[in-house]
């Protein structure tokens, strides 16, 4: 342990996990666990950490001959966890279970703990360390600033500033920033840890998760972009001062690292040991400048709590806080900014005002390096490069992925592995929408049946009137009154422009026109529209997040309503008056000035279209439905160059057209159109060897309606048409060779009606009709007599063709009455068996008697027989 912190005696605790009865907690991503400890117990919520660590994290080292060598290790990202601990309001956790326990620090209000899994253990025990700061038991260890270094200039303390600095930090507005770090880990501390760049690797990452808890409570998220270990020798000179080997890297890093890693601040871990208690040493207000920032601290064990406080305010000079004077305070009895490292969890006021001072600290507010990592190109990296089909990932996620293996080719029977216009490793058929239309700016596109890709997103050309005095721009139709509706409600609206000219011209978070650095930019008279929104008739307070403000100010009979928006929010503005509203007339907001309209391209003009379309944004005329491209001037199904072919036919939104088709080998096809526009519909056609298709055609005015009709070469037509007025009618015909075309036409008044027809040759036509008013669809097939029965249910047709006869259509409808003609033949049915029955019972009481007397002549032939074959 460093001098100044030490551990106490470990204890061994089993964390337990507790089952939560919220749900919501659970969905949300939240775990617990129970720990006992210090004679008491103590319940522990935590959360996946995300945008720890970069994707593919390039992880560099050094072969023996000194040849750089880069690689992209796999890195789980998901099991490093921030949390706190239940009833305790100042309580920290950040935990990592990637090594099959619990790994990393707990905070329970002034005292600090480090939990390490014990190896081999088969009941998930782990010890627990309480970690000591009395500064009094060692000397203590310093930063590696000297005073000099660390002087602050007496006007500092008059400045505007000094008020603030000895206000409470507590409550402070701040938001989500990111700082990219790179580490470089020195060859003392790689021999340390037995020459294992995994080891190291999972080292760092479990320090960074620990430095990123603290720095939670700037909204700074830290994230580690790049890792070098130098496992050959060290190329500076670390046997210097500290001070210097500052110097060295900072040079080193200069003309090595900063073409080969992304970040903002670069810190190099050392095992060395250094006089005069020094652990660490920065650049003030280093961060987002090239020469300057870097970082260097000594990382001598393996206590990972301890050395993420020396990361932490080493850090903490980079992004400009100096060290905490008499005067700051954080409500604990030292804090990280102290000149002698103690293990404190929180940032003093003074390092609040410090940091939010420094200006030159611009590249934290984004993740301005991400595009950079994702340029790392090999199979696996879940980005489909050139030369390869998909890219799955892992060979874990590969195992989980039908389409797609883990050599990055699409397994077999596969035509895509992902996209909008990919379902179950197969293109979606041409005419599927695969984008629909957000508003009356934006247009639909329909997937092309030969790429897993949507087609381009297309739009309404800028400038195209959307709605009284507003114009579509970039896909949207924008107004002051929207936007206010948005924010405030629907009975909200835009305030008088007294409104805008009062707020907008003030300069400050609720009424501007730009931000410039830190500073709020006043509106111009012309531009006063395209600052933030100002509504009015506001009857509801909205619940917004993220620290938003809503302002109201009263005057001269006006009552103006907004929203405040300033530095660091991580969130879109919701105020800001968006791009495309209109300012005055012919003017629209465009980058926060009121400047003049765009107007549609001379290219593409509704004329163009023939008044039967409109013009998307790539001057393409984009037809109303029965007009087809180029120019809409020509019958068709509407769309445009652009946008993929849409369907043949229209077909309401969210119905659903179901067709099935079962077919012979060897014979006609079947088809089925259903055409009904009803929610569902549907037929089916079964064909037999030899004869024509069955075709079968829904169209009767009511939800669902079909005819069929089978016909065979060298005879006529037989047609059967359903027209009854109910809303389902069907009739069907097949014929046979040599005899005249048999014809059923079912027209009954009731909900569902039908009739089918099975025909054989030799015969004549037979007729079978089938009234079943059940709802599950089943079919009977009856050959021997030539006829076939079918029995259906709702909004299905059933075929079933007899072996060597003509095509047999079988549509099932329900009648509302059961035919009562069909009982009485079943009646004597029963009479008859019943007769037959008698007659077979009395037979055979008679027959039992003849048998009875016969017995004794029996007896006797059967003595006589014996006697026969007894030998002589």
């Amino acid at each position: 342990a460093s001098p100044s912190q030490h551990f106490t005696s470990p204890e061994v605790v089993i964390p337990l996990k507790v089952i939560s009865r919220d749900k919501t907690a659970e969905a949300l991503g939240w775990l617990s666990y129970s720990l006992r400890f210090g004679g008491q117990r103590h319940v522990v919520h935590m959360k996946a950490k995300k945008l720890l660590v970069s994707p593919h994290l390039p992880v560099f080292t050094y072969t023996e001959q000194h040849v750089l060598h880069q690689d992209q290790p796999f890195v789980q990202d998901d099991c490093y966890y921030h949390g706190f601990v239940e009833g305790v309001s100042e309580s920290l956790v950040a935990l990592s279970t990637c090594s099959g326990g619990f790994q990393g620090m707990l905070q329970i209000n002034e005292l600090a703990y480090e939990i390490k899994p014990i190896k081999l253990s088969v009941t998930f025990e782990h010890l627990l360390y309480k970690i000591d700061t009395n500064e009094t038991q060692f000397p203590p260890m310093r930063c590696g600033l000297t005073e000099e270094k660390i002087a602050r200039q007496l006007e500092l303390q008059m400045s505007h500033n000094f008020t603030l600095k000895q206000s409470s930090y507590l409550g402070w507005w701040i938001h989500s920033r990111f700082l990219e770090v790179a580490v470089v880990v020195d060859y003392h501390r790689y021999v340390f840890s037995e020459r294992n760049v995994t080891t190291i690797k999972l080292d760092i990452i479990n320090v960074v998760n620990i430095v990123n808890s603290l720095y939670q409570a700037l909204e700074i998220d830290i994230v580690l972009t790049g890792l070098e270990v130098w496992t050959t020798n060290n190329p500076i000179n670390t046997s210097d001062d500290l001070d210097y080997v500052l110097d060295y890297f900072c040079t080193w890093k200069q003309n090595n690292l900063d073409g080969r890693l992304p970040y903002d601040v670069v810190h190099l871990f050392m095992k060395e040991y250094y006089g005069g208690g020094k652990l660490g040493v920065a650049y003030v207000g280093g961060a987002c400048r090239a020469l300057y920032n870097c970082g260097v601290e000594l990382f001598r064990d393996n206590q990972h709590s301890n050395f993420a406080i020396a990361m932490s305010h080493e850090l903490g000079h980079n992004l400009g806080m100096w060290h905490d004077e008499r005067y700051c305070g954080c409500g604990s009895r030292t804090c990280i900014m102290n000149r002698y490292y103690t293990f404190s969890f929180r940032f003093s006021n003074c390092s609040y005002a410090e940091y939010w001072d420094n200006r030159r600290n611009t590249c934290i507010y984004s993740l301005a390096h991400e595009s950079d990592v994702f340029k790392i190109k090999y199979c696996g990296n879940e980005v489909v490069d050139a030369g390869e089909e998909c890219d799955c990932g892992s060979v874990q996620q590969c195992a989980r992925n039908p389409c797609c293996q883990s050599n990055c080719t699409f397994s077999p029977g596969s035509s895509c592995s992902f996209g909008l216009c990919c379902k179950d490793c197969k293109f979606r058929p041409p005419g599927t929408l695969c984008r629909h239309p957000l508003n009356k700016c934006d247009l639909p596109e329909w997937c092309n049946g030969t790429s897993h890709q949507c087609p381009d997103d297309v739009y309404v050309q800028d400038g195209s009137p959307c709605s009284d005095n507003a114009y579509c721009y970039k896909k949207t139709c924008n107004t002051h009154d929207l936007q206010c509706k948005e924010i405030f409600g629907r009975d909200a609206r835009s305030a008088s422009q007294s409104c805008y000219n009062k707020i907008n011209t003030q300069g400050n978070r609720f009424g501007h026109c730009d931000i410039v650095g830190t500073t709020y930019t006043k509106c111009s008279e012309p531009d006063i529209m395209c600052g933030r929104v100002q509504c009015e008739n506001v009857s509801r307070l909205p619940f917004l997040q993220s620290h938003f403000t809503v302002h109201q100010l009263h005057f001269n009979q006006n009552t103006c309503w907004g929203t405040d928006y300033h530095l660091g929010m991580s969130i879109p503005d919701i105020g800001q008056v968006k791009e495309g509203t209109s300012c005055a007339p012919g003017k629209i907001c465009i980058s926060k000035k009121c400047a003049s309209m765009v107007q549609p391209s001379e290219i593409c003009q509704p004329e163009t279209c023939n008044m039967r379309g409109v013009c998307n944004n790539k001057h393409h005329c984009h037809c109303n439905h029965e007009w087809s491209p180029p120019n809409c001037s020509n019958k068709g199904y509407g769309g445009s160059e652009d946008s993929g072919p849409p369907p043949g036919k229209p077909v309401p939104e969210f119905n659903v057209t179901r067709t099935t088709t079962a077919n012979v080998p060897g014979y006609a096809t079947g088809t089925t159109t259903g055409n009904a526009p009803g929610p569902e519909t549907g037929s089916a056609t079964g064909n037999v060897p030899g004869h024509a298709s069955g075709i079968t055609t829904g169209n009767a005015p009511g939800p669902e309606t079909g005819s069929a009709t089978g016909n065979v070469p060298g005879h006529a037509p037989g047609t059967t048409t359903g027209n009854a007025p109910g809303p389902e009618t069907g009739s069907a015909t097949g014929n046979v060779p040599g005899h005249a075309p048999g014809t059923t036409t079912g027209n009954a008044p009731g909900p569902e009606t039908g009739s089918a027809t099975g025909n054989v040759p030799g015969r004549t036509t037979g007729i079978t009709m089938g009234n079943s008013p059940g709802a599950t669809p089943e079919s009977t097939m009856k050959y021997t007599s030539g006829q076939t029965t079918g029995k259906t249910g709702r909004t299905q047709s059933t075929t079933g063709n007899a072996p060597g006869g003509t095509t047999g259509h079988v549509t099932g409808s329900a009648l509302k009455k059961r035919n009562s003609w069909i009982l009485w033949p079943l009646i004597l049915l029963l009479l008859i068996l019943c007769l037959l029955a008698m007659h077979y019972l009395a037979m055979k009481k008679k027959k039992k008697t003849d048998i009875g007397q016969a017995k004794p002549k029996e007896k006797k032939v059967e003595e006589m027989e014996k006697e026969e074959v007894i030998p002589n």
